[in-house]
This record gives C-alpha cells, sequence and structure tokens, in this order.
C-alpha cells in the first residue's frame, strides 16, 4: 500500500513537472500559433504585407500629416547645430525647379502610375506586395498608391533639407508661378511635391490666357481676375485628374490648393467679400471641368486602361469667357454673393 502511494506521488510529480514545462514554453512564444510574424523586411501598411526598406524612410515616417513633415525637414536641417530655423518661413528653400528635379529623382525608383502600370512597374508592385494575387492588388491600389506617396514625401523632404544644408544651391522661396508659395500653399503642396512643376504651369497659362483674352482690364477684381481663377481651378483640376486618372481626385487638389491660395490672401489682409468672390469663381472653374469630363475604362489590372475625355484648353477657355461676360454684378457683400446661384460667376460694381 505504501509504495502504491509513492507511485501515485511520484506520477503526479511527474506530470506536474511536464505542465510546468509546457506553461513556460508558451510563455516563451506566446503568439506563435496565433499570429505568425512577418517574413523578414515585411512591415504592415494599413493592413497589407508591404516589403519596406527602413533604412530610407522609418515604419513611422510612412504616417506623418503635413504638419509632421514640416516639423521632419525643421529638424532635418537643424541636424548638428549649425542652424535653429523654428518656422517654415525663415528657412531659404531651394526654387521651385531644384525641388521638381528632386521630387522627379526621387520618384524614378516607384512606379509611376500603379493603376496603369508598365510591365517593369507591375512587377515592382507584386514584389513589394508579395503574397497578393493581381485581383486583391487590384482591390486595394488606393492604399497601395497611399504608401509610395508617402515613401517619396519623405524621402523629397530629406533631399530638400540635404540641399538647404549644402548652402551653394539654395535659390530663395519655392516659387510656383510669379511669386513664392505662401505657408497654406505650402502646407498643402508638402503631400504633392511631385506636383510643384504641374501646379506653376496650371498658374501661369492661366494667367497668360487672362491677359489675352481681357488686354485692357487691369486685373483687379474685373472679368481678367475672375477669368483667371476659373481657369486656373480648371486646369489644376484636369492636369491632376489626367495624371491620377481619377476626375475626383483632380477637383480636391484643385480646391485644396486654391482653398490654401485664399488662406493665404487673407492672412496679408486682403478683405474677406473678395475672398468670397474667389471662391465662387473658383469654384465655376472646377464645376466645369467636373461637368465634361469622364473616364472610359477597359481590361484588368496590370493592363487595365482607362482614358480620361475631356474638352481642349481653347473651347474650356471660350466656355469660362462666356461665363465672366455674363457674370452677375453684385454689391461687395457676402449676402449679394450668396443670393446668385453657385453655378454662375459674380463680379463686383
Amino acid at each position: 500500500m505504501k509504495t502504491l502511494l509513492t507511485n501515485r506521488v511520484l506520477t503526479l510529480c511527474a506530470y506536474s513537472l511536464v505542465l510546468i514545462l509546457l506553461v513556460a514554453s508558451c510563455a516563451e512564444e506566446p503568439l506563435e500559433d496565433i499570429q505568425p510574424k512577418l517574413e523578414q523586411g515585411l512591415i504592415n501598411y494599413n493592413g497589407l504585407q508591404v516589403r519596406h526598406d527602413l533604412s530610407k524612410v522609418p515604419e513611422n515616417g510612412l504616417y506623418l500629416s503635413p504638419d509632421e513633415l514640416t516639423n521632419l525637414l525643421l529638424r532635418k536641417i537643424n541636424e548638428g547645430g549649425q542652424s535653429t530655423f523654428t518656422a517654415i518661413q525663415d528657412i531659404p528653400l531651394p526654387v521651385e525647379s531644384e525641388i521638381t528635379r528632386l521630387a522627379d529623382e526621387v520618384a524614378l525608383d516607384y512606379p509611376a502610375n500603379v493603376y496603369e502600370p508598365t510591365e517593369s512597374e507591375a512587377d515592382q508592385i507584386r514584389s513589394q506586395f508579395p503574397g497578393m494575387s493581381d485581383e486583391a492588388i487590384d482591390e486595394n491600389l488606393e492604399t497601395i498608391e497611399a504608401y509610395y506617396e508617402a515613401v517619396k514625401s519623405y524621402m523629397i523632404i530629406e533631399s530638400i533639407a540635404a540641399m538647404v544644408k549644402g548652402g551653394p544651391t539654395m535659390g530663395g522661396n519655392v516659387e510656383y508661378s510669379v511669386g513664392p508659395l505662401c505657408n497654406h500653399e505650402w502646407d498643402f503642396m508638402k503631400k504633392h511635391l511631385t506636383r510643384l512643376e504641374m501646379a506653376r504651369e496650371a498658374t501661369n497659362h492661366a494667367s497668360s490666357e487672362a491677359i489675352r483674352r481681357y488686354p485692357n482690364d487691369n486685373g483687379g477684381n474685373g472679368p481678367r481676375d475672375a477669368f483667371r481663377h476659373a481657369a486656373w481651378n480648371l486646369l489644376l483640376a484636369k492636369r491632376f485628374a489626367r495624371r491620377k486618372m481619377d476626375i475626383g481626385k483632380g477637383i480636391d487638389f484643385a480646391k485644396g490648393l486654391a482653398d490654401a491660395h485664399e488662406r493665404c490672401n487673407l492672412d496679408d489682409g486682403q478683405a474677406a467679400i473678395y475672398s468670397h468672390m474667389d471662391y465662387r469663381n473658383n469654384h465655376v472653374g472646377r464645376e466645369l471641368f467636373r461637368s465634361t469630363a469622364y473616364i472610359s475604362t477597359s481590361g484588368k489590372w496590370p493592363f487595365r486602361r482607362r482614358t480620361i475625355h475631356y474638352y481642349t484648353d481653347e473651347l474650356y477657355y471660350n466656355i469660362i469667357k462666356n461665363k465672366v461676360d455674363q457674370a452677375a454684378i453684385v454689391a461687395q457683400n457676402l449676402r449679394a454673393i450668396w443670393a446668385i446661384p453657385n453655378t454662375r460667376m459674380v463680379r463686383f460694381r
């Protein structure tokens, strides 16, 4: 009886020891059977596994807001203690052409258009987002595009900082038209630095066409100014939509930059009533593009081809001039502007 009891005690001790070892083993790898680890070199970007080079962009650098990109630029420029800039307006930024060149150099390493990639770009996307079928890639192109844009934004900011710290290549403020980008415009364009040249071209074309159409107007707040605002917004929307093959994104880009421009005017002391007139005429230009453009699609990714259809610039200019000539002439007060349907341009008496 005593021997039997001893054997049972030993058996229980053995079971307890095995249980303790199992618990200890599970404690070392608590998620081994629940959540497989990412492969080496892969990170999770908004739910997608992506093969990402952390030596170029840290993982948290993929989620920076415009304000955080500004802070990144300031921090990179101030590294080493040679400068102590505290605000973006204090930095002697490179001229627009230099920033465009930097942006183009960075962009060369990434797909130019994830929606309609070349064969090599499609292979690059497949390689960087492993384990995804073409159908899965197609369903997640918005996220994939956002990833590449985040990488490029971070690297362009680093390149600008390096150029500023270099000194001799500095050329003054960022310029995209006849003057430098103001603070609000810079905040908006930080996420679109590869589109800086496109924005400058739209601005200059709208300005020159406004002068051609209204050579005798001084451009203050008369028909030339109204034409320029509408044409500028239409061209911004058209060019961005053509690049992205997305009409809505073109409209959003044009509105973002134009609204930023008006906020700068208000900061500079422009009376709010003039900005409200500009907001209206900007809106009419964008809506003209929205109402006349459409996209046709054929094929599946990566062989999908989308074609954006719209009028020629000359035809758009003719329509805008007609709208300007038939604009509502109103008193300089908000109530008078709001009383006019938002499809109609306005000018002040």
